[in-house]
């Protein structure tokens, strides 16, 4: 009779280990779709940006996305979305969020404010750590209101809306011209990428800014920009201060 009900044990084990061999992947929804779903679950967004040609992504659809570690973060704690930019909806989610190389890989908060991006391939160990610095219930918990950087998790909550907010949405643009601007954040409501902007421009000696981008008729997309460089090698000698600050900053030229 004991051995009947070890083997029953283990048969159980096994089976409940093979529910996270590996990730569950939602396909064909594009962005916003996806954002709602994870707003209603309460769990963050992880979207990653692919080709079947593309070597690295090869690479990581076999030794990244296959570490038990990782696969149980996932299934526990975000949605994944995997956008082929070959197919309809990642094309136009590739144009959408200016993607450049692949893999790219970008996470949101439950509200569909973007945590970080990551333009290259990344090991296992190294994307696990990075995820899990952002998996607070804060960022999981519809309208939080969480929109902190790398070096910090306090929310900007105690800012005092009158005053923070212009009724006019230009009033945070850059009027000077130049030619390239650096993209550090973007947000899916605007009081929250102005919240971020007044608290960071704080912190550095250049002019932050916000950009509203409209994806589609019902998502716009504001951008905190740092601007006023006049040449790309200005803006990248730049990137080493916003580094020290846990900014992955992006070069846009104008």
């Amino acid at each position: 009779m004991r051995p009947i009900i070890l083997l029953i044990l283990f048969l159980a084990i096994t089976c409940l280990k093979g529910q996270d061999r590996q990730v569950t992947i939602i396909t064909g929804k594009s962005v916003a779709e996806t954002i709602k779903l994870s707003a209603s679950a309460e769990k963050l967004l992880f979207i990653y940006f692919h080709a079947d040609w593309v070597q690295p992504c090869q690479w990581m659809k076999t030794q990244t996305f296959t570490n038990p570690g990782l696969i149980q973060f996932f299934n526990e704690n975000a949605l994944v979305l995997e956008l082929n930019i070959e197919n309809r909806i990642g094309n136009l989610e590739k144009e959408n969020f200016n993607v450049k190389s692949l893999p790219t890989m970008m996470l949101f908060d439950a509200n569909g404010n973007q945590l970080f991006r990551l333009d290259e391939a990344m090991e296992a160990k190294k994307l696990l750590s990075l995820l899990k610095t952002w998996n607070v219930k804060e960022n999981k918990r519809p309208s939080a209101g969480n929109v902190t950087d790398g070096g910090s998790n306090s929310s900007l909550g105690h800012l005092t809306r009158p005053g923070l907010i212009p009724e006019d949405k230009t009033a945070f643009r850059v009027k000077e011209k130049a030619d390239y601007d650096i993209v550090i954040r973007q947000f899916n409501q605007y009081e929250m990428a102005l919240h971020y902007a007044q608290q960071f421009q704080q912190r550095v000696d250049k002019k932050v800014y916000v950009l509203q981008i409209d994806l589609s008729k019902e998502l716009k997309q504001y951008q905190i920009r740092i601007g006023n460089f006049s040449s790309q090698q200005e803006a990248t000698a730049y990137l080493p201060q916003l580094r020290i600050l846990g900014i992955n900053g992006e070069i846009i030229k104008l």
